[in-house]
């Protein structure tokens, strides 16, 4: 009987760790898609590694990162996404900034969303059966 209480707590464990490691990964997909929505909107083109090479390539970068970069004297970035898209994005200073104006106004809206859902929730089930 202790033997099979304790396969159980183990079996329990294991559900519940693989369906926070689950969770977790579902959350950062999310975040990426998002990321590279915004990215796509402030005008970064996105280059798809469709070659072995640019593969290895993109493998090779920083992933799901801005990173600043300097060629022939202007200031580019890219964003490499290896695991789901399979992208680089790059795109230059106005892009970048653009990126930046729309990350700020996408995160007001969602502190917005949050403050307007929790204050809400002190009313209740109050609308009925017909709401």
């Amino acid at each position: 009987m202790k033997n099979e209480i304790r396969c159980l707590k183990i079996m329990l464990l294991l559900l519940v760790t693989g369906l926070m490691v689950t969770s977790c990964a579902a959350i950062k997909k999310d975040n990426t898609e998002d990321t590279e929505k915004l990215l796509s909107a402030a005008g970064f083109s996105m280059h798809l590694a469709d070659t072995p090479e640019k593969k290895a390539h993109l493998q090779n970068q920083p992933q799901l990162k801005l990173v600043p970069r300097q060629k022939d004297g202007k200031m580019y970035y890219t964003y490499a996404d290896a695991q789901y898209a399979g992208a680089l994005y790059v795109g230059d200073e106005t892009a970048y900034q653009h990126y930046q104006n729309l990350s700020v106004k996408q995160n007001i809206a969602q502190e917005e969303e949050d403050a307007a859902d929790m204050a809400w929730d002190g009313w209740g089930p109050v609308w009925g059966p017909l709401w």
